[in-house]
This record gives C-alpha cells, structure tokens and sequence, in this order.
C-alpha cells in the first residue's frame, strides 16, 4: 500500500485535524467575488433616495383636507344606506318625551348623542391645556 498522505479532491470536503476543545478560533480571510457589490434586484429603494424619474411630492394640509373629505363622504353614504334599511318604527322615551322614530334615525341620533359627550369635555380639557401653555410662555 501506498503510505503517502492522500491529496483531497475537489469533490471532498476538505480533512480535519484533531484540534484540542480549548484552542481558539482561527480566522480564515476570504477574498470578495469582486470589487464592486451589487445591491440585489429584489429589494427595495431606501427611503431617502428618490425613485428614478419620479418627482417628488409635497403632502399639504389641502391634500389631507381632500382625503378627511373623501373619507367623510364614504362614511355619510354607509350611514345614509343604514338609515335606509332600517325603517321599521320604534317607540322612544327620553324623561318625559315619548314617541315613535325610525330604528335607524333613533341609532343615528344615539350615536350623535354619544360623539357630543365624548367631545364636549374633551375640547373642554384640550382649552384648558391651551390656556395653560400660553401662561407658561
């Protein structure tokens, strides 16, 4: 047999020696693929660049105003097709008051109810707050 030590071939990983479990790591250097590094295809500009022929757009206060308006209109027609499809007659009593509304005008009066006593006292402490900050300045 032969007795020289054998060459690994391209097809084997590479042999081990027997390192004792307290010696350190040793760092291998790798060279790079080449000079330049090539951001992947897939991923996505950063956010401080801007997009290649693309202008850029400034948010305002009116083009935040027309999406409140869109918004509000959408939600107003929801509202308008509850009302709508729910006609059926109820009787209401409030203290000494009585009488007889439709189902969805007696909710959309309640919810109405509710938005006001949420947002009366909030704009009361909002006020207040305000005052306080013109004093400290």
């Amino acid at each position: 047999m032969d007795q020289r030590p054998r060459q690994p071939s391209s097809e084997e990983p590479p042999a081990t020696k027997d390192v004792p479990e307290t010696s350190a790591p040793v760092a291998v250097p790798v060279e790079p693929a080449s000079a330049e590094v090539e951001a992947p295809k897939h991923a996505a500009p950063s956010p401080e660049a801007p997009r290649p022929g693309a202008k850029e757009t400034l948010r305002s206060r009116t083009g935040g105003l027309w999406v409140v308006l869109i918004a509000a209109t959408v939600v107003l027609i929801l509202l308008l097709v509850f009302v709508l499809q729910n006609q059926q007659k109820v009787q209401i009593s409030f203290l000494a008051a009585e009488g007889s509304l439709p189902l969805g005008v007696a909710l959309l009066f309640a919810a109405i109810a509710g938005v006001l006593i949420v947002a009366i006292p909030g704009t009361g402490r909002i006020l207040q707050l305000r005052r306080r900050a013109r004093r400290k300045l």
